[in-house]
């Protein structure tokens, strides 16, 4: 563990509670967002609007097309400090190339993204886009 993440996974790790909400393959692409919620709102609320932008999400023409798994982590035990996430989502994609049309796309953009804002702290929210490189089987 210290030689890969420099310390004790035990003083990085995140507990959540997985959601899937559409369910697919895990494929070789996946875009991951750590999210962290507006000020002012509750764990619950955050939660609840997480969840409902959900539906807009996946029901995006963009989306319905390049998007292979969407799974929503919240999480449920206090980060641990440097980590002060509230969750996670996994959008799988076949390619990066889908990822990247779906990000770039100009009605995800004004919709989706622009929506998110009403319950994320875009400028500390985390994008990560990442070739799936190990699995394990589940």
């Amino acid at each position: 563990e210290v030689r890969v993440f420099g310390m004790e996974v035990v003083h990085c790790a995140m507990f959540t509670e997985e959601r899937v909400l559409q369910d697919g393959p895990a494929t070789g692409f996946v875009v991951i967002e750590f999210l962290v919620r507006a000020p002012g709102l509750s764990p619950e609320q955050f939660a609840q609007q997480w969840q409902a932008h959900a539906g807009a999400l996946l029901d995006s023409a963009p989306a319905r097309r390049l998007v292979r798994r969407y799974a929503q982590d919240r999480v449920v035990q206090q980060p641990p400090p440097g980590y002060e996430f509230d969750g996670v989502s996994e959008m799988w994609f076949d390619s990066m190339e889908d990822a990247v049309a779906l990000l770039g796309d100009a009605d995800y953009q004004a919709g989706v993204q622009a929506a998110r804002a009403a319950f994320c702290d875009m400028d500390r929210t985390v994008l990560m886009p990442t070739r799936v490189t190990h699995a394990w089987a589940a």
